[in-house]
C-alpha cells in the first residue's frame, strides 16, 4: 500500500500518461519530474505537462490537499506589439537599423532575407 506522498507522486506521473497522444510523452518526460523538499520542479516544459496537480501534505494529525493548474502556453510568432517599421529612407553612406522583436513562445528563431536570400548572421 502507498503512503500518501508516494501516491501523490504517482498522481502526477500519471498526469504524464495522460496526455491527449502518448507520442508526446516519452521516458525522459518521466526523467524531468522532480520533487525537492515539497516542491515540483519540471524543466522544460511541453504542451503534455499542462494539467491539474495535486500537492498532499500529512502529518499524524491529518492530510490535506491543494490543487495547481499548469498552463503551458504556446503562442505564434506576433508583430501587433512591437511592429516592424515597414519604411525607412536613408541618405547614400547613411546606416539603418531595422528591429525585428516579435512576441512569440518559445521565443521566435530570427532571420532577415532580401527577396530570397537569407542574410547572414554576425556571430
Amino acid at each position: 500500500m502507498f503512503s500518501k506522498k508516494m501516491e501523490a507522486l504517482m498522481s502526477v506521473l500519471q498526469k504524464i500518461f495522460e496526455a491527449e497522444t502518448l507520442q508526446e510523452v516519452n521516458y525522459s518526460s518521466m526523467e524531468r519530474i522532480q520533487v525537492e523538499n515539497g516542491t515540483l520542479i519540471i524543466p522544460m516544459l511541453n504542451m503534455s505537462d499542462s494539467g491539474l496537480y495535486q500537492c498532499v501534505a500529512e502529518n499524524k494529525y491529518d492530510t490535506i490537499y491543494a490543487s495547481a493548474e499548469l498552463r503551458v502556453i504556446a503562442a505564434a510568432p506576433d508583430f501587433s506589439k512591437n511592429p516592424v517599421k515597414k519604411t525607412s529612407i536613408v541618405q547614400v553612406g547613411g546606416e539603418v537599423t531595422i528591429g525585428c522583436r516579435p512576441s512569440a513562445s518559445p521565443r521566435a528563431a530570427i532571420d532577415w532575407r532580401k527577396g530570397p536570400e537569407v542574410l547572414r548572421l554576425n556571430k
